[in-house]
Parts: structure tokens; sequence; C-alpha cells
């Protein structure tokens, strides 16, 4: 099962498993939060669960761990930061 997510989220981003680590970095790079979010997010679920939620920066980080642990590999840290920074930002208890 762990396989078949990592797969899928690294199809989604348009990579395959045999890609260097660099051509990776270098592909997140070039996406912008809203596209991180959406890429990599929608590869397991629909993007209406993640924005109904409304949580502080400790509880996405929470998720994106949680989500780590369910298959979201091949994302570099730096990236999932970024990501963590616009589900704060765009889906935070304060957030319009």
């Amino acid at each position: 099962m762990e396989r078949k997510l990592m797969a899928a989220t690294l199809i989604v981003a348009g990579l395959s498993a045999h890609t260097p680590a660099h051509a990776k970095k270098d592909y997140f790079a070039q996406l912008t939060p809203q596209q991180l979010f959406e890429q990599v997010c929608s590869s397991c679920h629909n993007l209406e669960l993640p924005k109904s939620q409304r949580l502080d920066r400790a509880n996405w980080e929470w998720v994106v761990d949680d989500m780590i642990d369910y298959g979201l590999m091949g994302v570099p840290k730096e990236h999932l930061d970024r990501l963590i920074d616009y589900l704060t930002e765009t889906y935070g208890p304060t957030s319009k």
C-alpha cells in the first residue's frame, strides 16, 4: 500500500521513482505554494478536505507528518515546510 501511495505522489508530480533527488528538488522549487498543495495533497484525496480544516501551524505539521506515514514521500523537506506555510496561511484558523 505504501509503495502505491509513493508512486501516486511521484506520478502526480510528474516524476518517476528513478528521478534523481536534485531533479525532484528542482521540480518542486518551480511550483508555487498553491501548485505544491494541489499536486501533493490531491494525489491521495479530494482538496476539499484540507480546505475545510482551519488548523493552526502545529496541527498542519502533525497532518503533514501523518501523511508522510501514509506514503507522502519524495517531497524534499524544505518544500514540505513551504506546504505547511501555505496551509497555515490559507487554511488556518484566522484565514478567510
